[in-house]
């Protein structure tokens, strides 16, 4: 006879959702997290981004709700710090004075306040997974991983010539578009199947695979995830697993020494990243401190940061490639949200791993510890909030919610679906060099500067190939209002200086120019196009000096046809 506690027992889990519903939200919380993984497509103008971040919308919209409801009832010390940062970010945004920009982010990056939203609402879904769904979102995570895996190495291997999908700097980036959200997602896999103490051979394989993968990335970042990974299985309050330790360690040797033999991989110098890190770290204090309170608004970091930017941090990059965010997740709330909103995400990310556990939270630390060195993610940071999540669950939570929450995927689908329409438009709008479709990207996505841009240069190329006179005006009008949407924006400034100095106005030109430098004083752009105005107008000796403190920034060639031309000109006067 079975006692009367067991059945007790056993019923208890069942009374433990919500609700009565059906278990909807766990396979939604799982193909959200999918797409955070895989979501990739060519037709859009920015491929590794647009699907990701119409997930982040899903996360933010459904996951909220979740998080202020039943998960904030069962992990009250979690929930509280998770929405005072989004209570703050939320401030932040209304006072940045770019309430637009600050809600949605920097296209192509979208680290705004919907993000901010989506890491809460990730965080929310990933704790209110119900039992029946736990083993498959951990599958789907893994196939993911596997998924960018398999491109990887058709990138290592075959190398497709084709933009958003071949190497970047030599290192394969999955489905990323980035090397080192590659890595991470590797790191991740490693960590979860790594640390779990069974003996099973298949899954010690997967571990060597996934560390191998970690290698394969070529990114110092690589490096960093692996030694913790190591010291974490080493330091196990259980004891040390020695096998999952050697297999990690195994896994990134093999590969390190088959790429380093067949050479298909570029290995990132360990001293140039640490020296980006170090002196990304000075410039976001300097940013900082001009707005200690509530930051620049979430998702502007660029806003706040790029006229801090340090000049070794300039030298050791392409020329006008500033950052979107502080590559340090905390130092970037910091600039963004304040001290305050940097104050509440690291007390609730604590949290998350101080009462987290098992293999959840092994890869959400692991991620943890990549966002302290690298740049957000719509990808990769939604799957760090899922498994700080995941790791936090209660077992024998059905996982269902209330029936109405789903009615929070409307807007999330209605803003998704004007997303994919807008960077469709915007794709068409750059490739075909058709001004009519980016102007109806323009009219989608008004919040970014990326439409005017690519209807300003298929208008300038009509007034260059048919001597359109009109089409220049249009053109330069086009780059005007992109200025004026975003004054902040170094690019902006150097796009309409070079419209003005291709339709003559030197006058313009220089103005221009002159506040692109103001915005950014070490664009190498802005300190050509006023060579070239000073080239034009017979100042020999002052183009030759912007000229050659262009090269000083970037000595990579930048500036030699200009420096060519002033010789050619000397020549000439003398």
């Amino acid at each position: 006879m079975v006692p009367m506690s067991t059945l007790l027992a056993d019923a208890a889990p069942a009374t433990r959702g919500t609700s009565s519903s059906p278990d909807w939200l766990s396979p939604l919380v799982t193909g959200l997290t999918l797409v955070a993984l895989v979501g990739f497509s060519l037709g859009f103008n920015a491929p590794a981004w647009t699907a990701r971040a119409i997930a982040v919308l899903g996360f933010a919209f459904v996951g909220v709700f979740v998080a202020v409801g039943p998960v904030r009832r069962r992990h009250p010390q979690v929930a509280l710090p998770a929405l005072a940062f989004l209570a703050v970010a939320t401030v932040a945004a209304l006072v940045s004075g770019d309430v637009a920009k600050a809600t949605f982010g920097l296209y192509g990056h979208g680290t705004g306040l919907l993000f901010a939203a989506g890491m809460v609402g990730a965080w929310g879904l990933g704790a209110a997974v119900g039992d029946r769904w736990q083993l498959r979102l951990e599958r789907a995570v893994l196939i993911g991983v596997a998924i960018n895996a398999v491109v990887a190495l058709i990138q290592v291997l075959w190398a497709p010539p084709v933009d958003g999908f071949n190497l970047t700097d030599g290192r394969p980036t999955g489905l990323f578009g980035s090397a080192e959200h590659f890595a991470a997602a590797m790191a991740a896999a490693t960590a979860m199947v790594g640390w779990r103490r069974m003996p099973a051979r298949w899954e010690r394989m997967v571990t060597m695979a996934a560390a191998g993968g970690v290698a394969l990335s070529g990114t110092a970042e690589g490096v960093v995830l692996v030694v913790v990974l190591v010291s974490a299985l080493l330091l196990r309050r259980t004891g040390p697993d020695w096998a999952a330790a050697g297999a990690v360690v195994a896994g990134y040797l093999v590969v390190v020494v088959a790429a380093g033999a067949l050479g298909p991989v570029e290995f990132e110098d360990p001293a140039g990243f640490a020296t980006d890190s170090t002196q990304g770290l000075v410039t976001s204090g300097k940013a900082f401190a001009t707005d200690p309170l509530f930051g620049t608004g979430p998702g502007l970091y660029r806003t706040g940061a790029t006229a801090q930017r340090t000049r070794a941090l300039a030298e050791s990059a392409l020329p006008e490639a500033v950052w979107l965010d502080g590559r340090n997740i905390v130092a970037d709330a910091a600039v963004t949200v304040g001290a305050f909103g940097a104050l509440a995400l690291a007390a609730w990310v604590v949290q998350c791993l101080r009462r987290g556990r098992g293999s959840w939270r092994a890869a959400g630390a692991v991620l943890v510890v990549f966002h302290l060195i690298a740049p957000l993610d719509a990808g990769m940071t939604m799957v760090t909030f899922v498994a700080l999540g995941a790791a936090m669950r209660t077992p024998g939570e059905s996982g269902s919610v209330h029936p109405l929450a789903a009615l929070a995927l409307i807007p999330a689908l209605l803003l998704g679906g004007v997303l994919l329409v807008g960077d469709l438009r915007l794709e068409s709008g750059y490739t075909d060099h058709n001004a009519e479709r980016a102007d109806a990207a323009a009219n989608l996505l008004p919040m970014w500067t990326e439409p005017l841009d690519a209807a300003g240069r298929a208008l300038l190329l009509e007034r260059i190939t048919r001597r359109d006179a009109e089409a220049g005006e249009l053109a330069r009008r086009r780059y005007e209002q992109a200025v004026a949407l975003d004054p902040t924006d170094a690019a902006s400034w150097n796009r309409l200086g070079e419209v003005n100095l291709t339709l003559g106005d030197f006058a313009a030109a220089e103005e221009h120019y002159g506040t692109a430098l103001d915005r950014y004083p070490w664009s190498v752009r802005a300190r050509l196009g006023l060579a070239e105005i000073a080239l034009a107008q017979g100042r020999i000796a002052e183009a030759r000096g912007l000229a050659e403190e262009a090269q000083s920034i970037v000595p990579t060639g930048v500036g030699a046809d200009v420096l060519a031309r002033v010789e050619a000109a000397t020549g000439l006067a003398g």
